[in-house]
């Protein structure tokens, strides 16, 4: 018997193993056919998140709960009747430029492709690498589908009323819970207020930077400089990535309206706001603690548009964010959160030392 249970004791942990791989598996696939209804709930709780902190301020000072929950959600929704107003009509009117900007293209492509012979450089290949209509045609179907998003609006900010109601008796309710564990208590506290600060400094970064290129993109008198405001500050959430892919569409636009020198002008307006915003005051604010590495955030990239389309290409960093804080918060799942932060100078200079040992 003793025999038995010893060998029986040795097998847990790859039954463990077996069963959480077969428990995530499944998981993904209800995500991944749920994703009409947990997206936006998924947008509701982040948008709650955010807008717990002015909620939680408007409380401390003499407001109720109903009063500064409806302040709030008047507030979000002057903010997303804006967005909405900014890509409503911008979108379609863009979508219905792409094929004279395609013309525009070919054409500029036509020029340069007189020249290129004389230069040793095949036309046929540059030509089978670079197609107009695809890259103007996956601006459009992103936007799109960022359209498409925001027509859950009213199921968004019902969904949000409820949790900001909740908001206030969760923290109760979660110490009744694990009033037993005190350090799990630690930890989820740790947990939410990371998530928050990070939300919440990544939104204001992201707004500002949505800001100053829209107001660059309209003295340069780029079309829809708006609608690309908006698109940079919702792309400005994927780190790196998303600014690059922000800046594409509106350089090729300026591109083909004025030339090769406002498209330079455009790429310069971009890096200087990324520099201030991106690497200078979001490191400042946020520190280093709640980086992601690039390729982590590549496959985050990759696996969320794979479970909710191309607006889990929005939610991607927030989500893969808010699993590294809840690993981080958790002394024993610590070591997974480091794993998926960047790399340092110092790091990689003790790794030379010790391949160099």
């Amino acid at each position: 018997m003793s025999e038995m249970k010893h060998d029986h004791e040795e097998g847990d942990p790859w039954t463990r193993a077996v069963l959480t791989v077969i428990a995530i598996i499944i998981v993904i696939a209800a995500m991944k056919a749920a994703q009409s209804i947990l997206v936006p709930t998924i947008v509701a709780v982040f948008l709650a998140v955010i807008a717990a902190r002015p909620m939680l301020r408007l409380q401390r000072r003499g407001l109720g709960p109903l009063t500064s929950v409806a302040l709030v959600m008047l507030g979000m929704i002057v903010l997303l009747s804006l967005a909405g107003w900014a890509l409503g009509g911008s979108v379609n009117a863009f979508v219905n430029e792409i094929p004279a900007y395609e013309d525009r293209i070919r054409a500029m492509l036509a020029d340069v492709t007189t020249m290129l012979p004389q230069l040793g450089v095949s036309v046929e290949e540059l030509t089978k690498r670079f197609d107009p209509s695809m890259v103007m045609g996956l601006v459009g179907g992103m936007l799109i589908g960022l359209q498409k998003a925001l027509a859950n609006t009213f199921l968004v900010l019902f969904m949000m009323i409820f949790i900001l109601l909740e908001s206030s008796t969760f923290p109760i309710k979660i110490r009744k819970v694990v009033s037993a564990s005190e350090p799990a208590l630690q930890s989820f506290t740790a947990f939410a207020d990371s998530l928050n600060r990070y939300l919440v400094i990544k939104t204001i970064m992201s707004l500002l930077t949505g800001v100053f290129v829209a107001i660059w993109l309209a003295i340069l008198g780029v079309d829809f400089a708006i609608m690309w405001g908006f698109v940079a500050f919702l792309l400005n959430y994927i780190p790196a990535i998303g600014s690059a892919l922000a800046s594409v569409p509106p350089i090729l636009l300026a591109l083909v309206q004025f030339g090769v020198g406002k498209a330079i002008l455009v790429a310069i307006g971009y890096a200087v706001v990324n520099s201030v915003f991106g690497n200078l005051l979001e490191t400042r604010f946020m520190g280093r603690g709640v980086g992601l590495s690039a390729l982590v955030v590549f496959l985050s990239l990759v696996f969320w548009a794979w479970v909710f389309g191309p607006v889990g290409m929005l939610l991607a960093v927030p989500l893969t964010m808010t699993m590294k804080l809840a690993l981080d918060s958790n002394p024993r799942t610590a070591w997974v959160g480091l794993l998926l932060e960047p790399g340092t100078a110092e790091e990689e200079d003790a790794a030379d030392d010790d391949q160099a040992a």
